[in-house]
């Protein structure tokens, strides 16, 4: 079972068509965030986002997958029920309107290629 805890639905296409839409279920977990002015350059504040606790989400529950936002996903990489949207499907004028597969959030670190 697919739950999705976003604040949208998410339409999966399969073969260019829509295959699924996965309605959300009314619950979105979020981190905890700070806004922290960085710097400045030419008068205009440098802004970062310090991340902190995941609040609002549900246990895991054996056969149940979460659709969650990267953040959340990132925050909890050892959760292997938390699913993002993946193989991002846009229309014409360049908006995201789906997805053609759900992806877990594996954190390898960066690599200079």
């Amino acid at each position: 079972m697919i739950k999705n805890l976003t604040h949208h639905p998410v339409t999966i296409f399969k073969n260019n068509s829509v295959y699924r839409s996965i309605e959300p279920e009314g619950i979105v977990p979020r981190c905890q965030e700070e806004r922290i002015q960085i710097g400045e350059i030419d008068e205009i504040p440098i802004m970062t986002t310090r991340f902190g606790p995941v609040y609002n989400l549900p246990d895991k529950e054996e056969g149940v997958f979460l659709i969650v936002s990267p953040i959340v996903a990132n925050a909890l990489p050892e959760r292997d029920d938390l699913l993002v949207p993946d193989l991002l499907v846009r229309d014409s004028q360049g908006h995201i309107i789906g997805a053609e597969a759900l992806a877990r959030v594996t954190w390898w670190g960066c690599e200079t290629f």
